[in-house]
């Protein structure tokens, strides 16, 4: 399938140094429990020197599928040692809250000693916070846990290659949800891609989160490449539409690779993809390109209204699509290529799967 590359941020590394050193030692405005307004930094561009070609030609592979195709190539990206991580400003330049002690010791029933670890450095994020500003976060080493306020954030399109092996890294609503929302938004990108220009590792997205509203081209709302232990869980996608009425190039979660790296350990639970009220269907998850992901694991999906369900082409492994709802899609489950399992999956007026070896078809599982 053609992703079409989304422009290039590669400026990043270097916004987020200089937001490290002088947005931060001011504190940064927008990164604040409630209240406040943002810094206009403006929007990040990646050189199109950045990229493993000059020209964004099409990339051909072996056995594209039905109706798939490929778009360029994300850049050669650097080796995890490699990339650049700026300075941890002093904590006491961010709007941090520090954790509350740890509770002492308790006895359990059995007489052992259960021990509550203490929570890491917690940044709050506003809603009038930039992108630019969530990096810098995402890249400060002395922060564990970013809790963002409830409410919209308008028009987001984060691209991040954040290696958190270190010390990982957890994003959440600090109370209620966060909505991500591009109404009027004239760019063709989803609003998460993960790992296209650089390792990117042990980072957890944990909701309820809603994206909403965005037009998408040959990509995923969520699009990753060279990533490991990676998490999305608990998201809705509603009013989300893909660039042609088939459906079948746009995707909630897009799993892919660059030739040579790929995805390991990845999670995405609990999402819930609604067509409803569009026109452009926006399918499920696909898996896409050799080398594939090494471990993948999709719970308790809801799909209505896609063109697909999902879709598993490469040599992915580890693969678990389990108690999923597929209602009203084209085709429910398309496997060809992946080992994994497929089971507990109803679905409801939608295609017949087809369900090849390695993949295995775990039972429980029903198609009408």
């Amino acid at each position: 399938m053609r992703l079409n590359r989304l422009r290039s941020r590669y400026g990043v590394l270097a916004a987020c140094a200089l937001i490290a050193s002088s947005a931060l030692a001011t504190g940064i405005t927008g990164v604040v429990p409630t209240g406040a307004s943002g810094i206009a930094i403006g929007t990040l561009e990646r050189p199109a020197s950045a990229t493993a070609s000059s020209s964004p030609g099409a990339v051909a592979v072996s056995d594209p599928g039905p109706n798939l195709d490929v778009g360029r190539r994300p850049a050669v990206v650097p080796s995890p040692a490699a990339t650049h991580q700026p300075a941890p400003a002093p904590a006491q330049a961010l709007a941090l809250r520090q954790p509350p002690r740890a509770t002492p010791p308790r006895p359990t029933s059995h007489g052992a000693t259960k021990r509550t670890p203490s929570a890491g450095q917690v940044a709050l994020f506003g809603t009038s916070g930039t992108e630019t500003q969530f990096l810098a976060l995402m890249k400060n080493m002395s922060i564990d846990t970013i809790e963002m306020a409830p409410g919209t954030y308008h028009n987001w399109h984060l691209d991040f290659n954040v290696d958190r092996t270190a010390r990982p890294l957890t994003i959440k609503p600090a109370h209620g949800t966060v909505i991500f929302d591009a109404s009027g938004s004239s760019s063709r990108e989803g609003p998460f891609l993960a790992g296209w220009g650089g390792y990117t590792a042990y980072v957890r997205f944990q909701g309820p989160f809603v994206i909403q509203n965005y037009t998408i081209g040959q990509t995923g709302l969520v699009a990753t490449d060279w990533v490991n232990h990676l998490t999305f869980n608990g998201f809705t996608v509603r009013g989300t539409k893909a660039p042609s009425t088939n459906g079948q190039t746009a995707w909630a979660v897009y799993i892919s690779s660059d030739g040579t790296h790929h995805g390991s350990n990845l999670t995405f639970d609990d999402w819930n993809v609604d067509n409803s009220t569009s026109d452009h269907k926006v399918s499920g998850l696909q898996l896409y390109h050799t080398p594939q992901a090494a471990g993948v694991t999709a719970l308790r999906w809801r799909v209505t209204g896609g063109y697909w369900g999902f879709v598993g082409r490469g040599n992915a492994t580890g693969v678990k699509i389990e108690s999923w709802t597929i209602t009203n899609c084209t085709v429910s489950v398309d496997s060809n290529g992946p080992a994994g399992i497929v089971e507990n999956v109803h679905a409801k007026s939608s295609g017949a799967p087809t369900i090849r070896k390695p993949m295995i078809d775990g039972g429980g599982n029903s198609w009408s």
